[in-house]
């Protein structure tokens, strides 16, 4: 049996319920996963809990996996998802945390951050949140421009067009790239 005609046994299994096909199919895809939801969320602890609550998601929804495109791509797509609900939530606790938690005086957090940031994160921060995702899973996650076009829910025609766009803006920003 080939790694291809495993593969499909595999998913196969895991849409009928085999626990051990589905542990499977999640430890194959775990790292990209969290990979990909860690340069989502910037944040270790976020990336952890977006990737289980991926793996969640992912056990529950697995009767509906067509295998149009490979599992992980299709877990992507689903992590993608999860980081997005993720960031909005943020967002909101941010609207509502009280000011007084604001000492203008602790600059650490804010030292430790730029400290650590290197060129390609600082020139990753231009890029619109779409155009990080396809950055991210093309040049990081080596994805095809269509399985990202399958996680992000847009035509291939759109995927192309804002990577070329982040590329651009990305030389701009680059430390040492001709402008």
């Amino acid at each position: 049996m080939d790694e291809e005609e495993a593969y499909l046994r595999r998913v196969e299994a895991a849409k009928k319920g085999d626990r051990a096909s589905m542990a499977t199919l999640l430890r194959g895809s775990q790292d990209s996963i969290y990979r990909f939801c860690l340069s989502k969320l910037r944040s270790p602890a976020l990336a952890a809990e977006a990737t289980q609550e991926t793996a969640l998601r992912l056990i529950r929804k697995i009767g509906s996996f067509r295998g149009d495109s490979r599992f992980t791509t299709w877990a992507l797509g689903i992590a993608y998802n999860v980081c997005r609900e993720s960031i909005r939530d943020q967002q909101r606790r941010r609207l509502v945390e009280p000011l007084s938690d604001f000492d203008p005086e602790d600059t650490s957090e804010t030292q430790r951050v730029e400290d650590s940031e290197s060129g390609i994160s600082v020139a990753m921060e231009q890029l619109t949140e779409k155009q990080k995702t396809a950055v991210t899973l093309r040049y990081f996650e080596s994805l095809s421009i269509s399985e990202i076009s399958q996680v992000m829910g847009v035509a291939p025609g759109t995927v192309k067009a804002t990577l070329n766009q982040a590329i651009k803006k990305l030389k701009l920003h680059l430390p040492g790239s001709e402008n």
